[in-house]
């Protein structure tokens, strides 16, 4: 997402909203996947592969995470009885 600045002026009973948007991430010329519907192509986007994969990452990463954190509470309250006769505390 790109950064934006909105600036909104009063003259009397009137306002006037501005909003600048920062450059775009890719350069002129880039070849991009672009997603649209063919009925509307007004609301055109940019796939950006990288940042799905990004965020598929992160989202493992914290799934594991709060797993561990589970299980050391379970840990740490002597709960693991769940795990079978084998575990030992």
């Amino acid at each position: 997402m790109r950064p934006s600045e909105t600036r909104t002026t009063f003259v009397g009973e009137t306002a006037t909203s501005e909003t600048r948007t920062g450059p775009l991430r890719y350069d002129t010329g880039e070849t991009v996947s672009v997603g649209y519907d063919p009925k509307n192509p007004a609301n055109a986007i940019v796939i950006d592969r990288g940042r799905e994969l990004t965020v598929f990452a992160l989202q493992i990463f914290c799934g594991l995470m709060s797993m561990v954190v589970g299980l050391l509470a379970f840990y740490m309250n002597g709960n693991l009885a769940w795990l079978g006769p084998d575990w030992h505390h």
